[in-house]
């Protein structure tokens, strides 16, 4: 199985939630929390997903997180966190992919790959406590 991230645009508003009696729209990298100071309005629902490598299924892992043009380090924890829960959970990644955006290629030269100026110098290899990993 493999896990893959992306990011999709979303409809930039602030609602009330009734039921829960708090305002949402706003970026939430996880915590559910929205501060005062941080009131900056989410533009894209960034999701991470399980894939089988063999067989067509896909699962949430992450299910979603409200970002605003999110940069490389919230984006390296969050991989990080998406890598640990498949490991809890026993298992077996062999691939991360995603998409060629400047922020996920400086992400994957956090987590150890080297991206060069051309195709063949490109190592996708990287490692995480437990695994080794392949940027696909």
């Amino acid at each position: 199985m493999f896990p893959y991230f992306d990011a999709m645009t979303i409809k930039k508003s602030v609602i009330h939630n009734k039921s829960k009696g708090c305002y949402e729209g706003f970026v939430n990298m996880g915590q559910n929390i929205v501060s005062d100071e941080d009131d900056t309005v989410a533009t894209e629902a960034l999701i991470f997903m399980l894939s089988g490598l063999q067989s067509h299924w896909k699962y949430p892992i992450i299910s979603y997180v409200l970002i605003d043009k999110i940069n490389a380090d919230d984006l390296f924890c969050l991989i990080n966190s998406a890598l640990q829960l498949a490991l809890e959970n026993n298992l077996k990644v062999r691939t991360v992919t995603c998409d060629g955006t400047s922020t996920n290629f400086k992400a994957m030269k956090l987590l150890g790959c080297k991206i060069g100026d051309s195709l063949d110098k490109i190592d996708g290899s990287f490692s995480f406590p437990g695994y080794d990993y392949e940027l696909l």
